[in-house]
């Protein structure tokens, strides 16, 4: 059966559904046909008028209508048959329940003081990662650069290999997502290719701003990025060291570095400003101190207790080259 959370006016409720079917042109699809499956409204990612079906049904109502499925061009027709209906009731809010419930606070109050804080530094991590895709998407609309099909095919290559990899380590068979989304292999090639282009050209954009303000690599820069990659891969750093000397990608990492040290440079040298126009400080905008050349400040001496560090700001790597001590990497996308 399939289960439906649905809200009325805003209270929650719990629809079991015995059947779902979505048919095109009086087939059954792959995807949405289904049995036994828990849905909650406001996920939202049926059709866009999915939840609206749903809301006021009734254990054992049957429902009937046509909509076109996200990821699709085509209507489809759907078929739901209510078997149970239950609403969601929280409990009451009180010291006891929060300290009952959570370890690091006893009180309402200080619950919901946490729950604030994480929301604003939720929110500003994500300012953060929209701003690196802003600040390089500026600087690719600034250039004019053709992009080498042999660049943009290796990427979109590499691309689709990680994506059909992260679908396979998440148990999502590719085939069933191809059917789901009314699309073919060659199709779902194409609709990457526009990510390999914009990432070429951050790259291509990226290596002009390192050699314009002669940004180098040097061998401290080599062995922290040795050090952060240990980290990750759980390994020694000389065991990353002879992984990369012995494939041959000291120059690709070298590579990555220095376009890592131009997008820095961009982030510290680029005006912010908010919807009214009005300058934003830039320690607020990436997150940690500076000083009156815009030089990093120490943690201790910024004024913000909560201050990130500099790895709070995403760093771009346009190759597509693996960690030889994983056999997998992730590229960074701009």
């Amino acid at each position: 059966m399939i289960g439906y959370y649905v809200h009325h006016q805003g209270d929650g409720h719990l629809t079991r559904a015995a059947a779902i079917a979505r048919a095109l042109d009086g087939e059954p699809v792959t995807g949405l046909t289904t049995e036994d499956w828990s849905y909650e409204i406001g996920q939202g990612w049926v059709a866009d008028d999915f939840d609206d079906q749903l809301i006021g049904a009734s254990a054992g109502d049957e429902l009937s209508f046509t909509t076109t499925p996200k990821g699709t061009s085509e209507p489809a027709d759907f078929a739901i048959t209510v078997s149970r209906v239950q609403e969601l009731v929280p409990p009451e809010l009180t010291d006891e329940w929060v300290a009952d419930n959570h370890a690091d606070v006893d009180t309402v109050e200080a619950w919901t003081a946490n729950i604030r804080d994480n929301i604003s530094a939720n929110k500003a991590a994500q300012m953060r990662r929209d701003l690196v895709g802003k600040v390089t998407a500026a600087l690719t609309s600034l250039t004019d650069i053709e992009t080498p099909d042999a660049l943009v095919d290796s990427d979109l290559r590499n691309r689709v290999d990680a994506t059909v990899r992260q679908f396979q380590a998440q148990g999502v068979n590719m085939d069933q997502f191809l059917a789901a989304t009314g699309q073919d292999g060659a199709a779902f090639v194409e609709s990457l290719r526009g990510q390999s282009v914009n990432a070429i050209k951050t790259d291509l954009a990226l290596r002009a701003v390192a050699s314009a303000e002669e940004l180098t690599v040097d061998e401290d820069d080599i062995d922290n990025e040795y050090q952060r990659i240990a980290l990750q891969v759980n390994q020694k750093p000389n065991q990353v060291r002879k992984a990369y000397e012995s494939n041959d990608l000291v120059r690709t990492l070298e590579a990555q570095i220095r376009k890592g040290k131009a997008l820095d440079w961009l982030l510290h040298h680029v005006e912010y400003v908010d919807e009214t126009g009005e300058t934003l400080p830039l320690d607020l905008v990436l997150g940690h101190g500076h000083d009156a050349d815009g030089n990093h400040l120490p943690a201790d001496e910024s004024d913000d207790d909560d201050t990130q560090t500099d790895d709070d700001v995403p760093a771009v790597a346009a190759d597509s080259t693996d960690t030889p001590t994983t056999g997998e990497s992730a590229d960074t996308e701009a």
